[in-house]
């Protein structure tokens, strides 16, 4: 066995495990908002640009003829600007793990969609967002983690960020993934625990 095919079969039990873990869990989701008023200029930026690029690369995406066959480790997009025109941009503050999860929110859209349809009901194509409003943060450790009593950190942003509602999250809950929302009312991240 190579490295890469121990490593493969490590993940795969490793979520065998988890899997039959969670049966005997109960998953609760809590709503962190995030404090804007601490933010830096560079947090505020970047957390901006983050959900721009988002939308610009699931728009590029759907954009292609075969969305099976994309590779989601790309830097740069052709988007469309206000006046129609096509324009290439650079993808800087995208991090690569969000890359990839953009792309499987699509994939699984559109998976869904085949499956409605074999079930004989009618369905529409995959429309271009206008806004991209959530990211997948799939990895506790890695895309974020609780730094202490009232701070998150998030991969892609190098301040830690202060949130409310942490107080929520009791010792003994095990933290999965989460969420970073966009909403009128700012920033949010809704954290999934068991």
């Amino acid at each position: 066995m190579t490295d890469r095919e121990i490593k493969n079969k490590q993940i795969k039990d490793s979520l065998a495990k988890t899997r039959e873990k969670r049966k005997t869990q109960r998953c609760l989701v809590f709503e962190l908002k995030l404090d804007s008023s601490h933010f830096n200029l560079k947090t505020k930026e970047t957390l901006k640009m983050m959900f721009v690029e988002a939308k610009w690369l699931y728009n590029f995406y759907l954009s292609q003829e075969d969305i099976f066959k994309l590779d989601c480790k790309i830097n740069k997009v052709t988007r469309k600007d206000k006046d129609g025109n096509d324009v290439e941009s650079e993808l800087k503050y995208l991090p690569a793990k969000y890359k990839s999860s953009v792309y499987e929110v699509l994939k699984n859209s559109i998976k869904a969609l085949s499956s409605t349809k074999k079930k004989g009901k009618k369905v529409g194509r995959l429309k271009f967002k206008s806004q991209y409003n959530s990211i997948d943060l799939n990895q506790y450790n890695n895309t974020h983690k609780i730094v202490s009593k009232n701070k998150i950190k998030i991969a892609g942003i190098k301040q830690h960020l202060r949130v409310f509602g942490l107080e929520q999250i009791k010792p003994e809950y095990e933290i999965a993934n989460a969420k970073l929302v966009k909403k009128a009312s700012g920033y949010y991240v809704k954290l999934t625990c068991f």
